[in-house]
């Protein structure tokens, strides 16, 4: 119970400062007044933020979280690719349930090369999470390729981030038909024989 009161609070701060920097800008909003529009004192905020940029950080590793606790629905889709579809399909949905906000903060991290180099670190975790996926479905014997599973990944994330990079720059793209139409190109090949 106290964990998920932590996590809401976490989220509710993190939501909260998003709101501000997309009114004021990022630079203009100090942790003081993050802290005053959540109604909690400037030192709790530093409980969940070791500092303002964490905030911008927290949408990767929101991700890798909600990814990490819906593996288990995850692992109910026998196929590989029902189960990419589905995992990254559902992170996609999360973004585009926060759209402007998470517009924002995508942008506001290209801005900045410490938070980019921050960021790559989720993202190299997110993209071992799927090589080990892959190599359970090689594993088990349900998913065959001549590809590295590695190369196989980081196929994959391209995919995932372009679509995000599509949704951002345009508004009426379907995210999740973008981004599975995008996999199924990668996915039987560009070329048919």
């Amino acid at each position: 119970m106290k964990a998920n009161r932590k996590k809401e609070l976490k989220e509710q701060i993190y939501m909260k400062a998003m709101q501000l920097f997309k009114e004021k800008g990022y630079e203009q909003v100090t942790v003081q007044e993050i802290a005053d529009a959540c109604d909690i004192a400037k030192g709790t905020f530093f409980n969940y933020f070791a500092k303002k940029d964490e905030i911008l950080l927290y949408l990767g590793v929101s991700q890798i979280d909600y990814f990490l606790t819906h593996q288990a629905e995850l692992e109910s889709h026998t196929l590989l690719k029902e189960q990419i579809t589905s995992s990254l399909g559902d992170l996609l949905q999360r973004f585009l349930d926060h759209g402007e906000i998470m517009k924002f903060t995508v942008l506001e991290l290209i801005k900045s090369e410490y938070l980019i180099q921050t960021e790559s670190k989720s993202i190299d975790r997110f993209q071992n999470y799927l090589i080990e996926i892959i190599k359970k479905a090689i594993n088990n014997g349900t998913f065959h390729s001549k590809w590295d599973t590695e190369l196989i990944a980081s196929t994959i994330m391209g995919i995932y981030f372009n679509t995000l990079m599509t949704a951002i720059m345009q508004q009426n793209v379907d995210a999740k038909e973008f981004f599975q139409q995008s996999l199924n190109v990668v996915w039987e090949g560009i070329c048919k024989k």
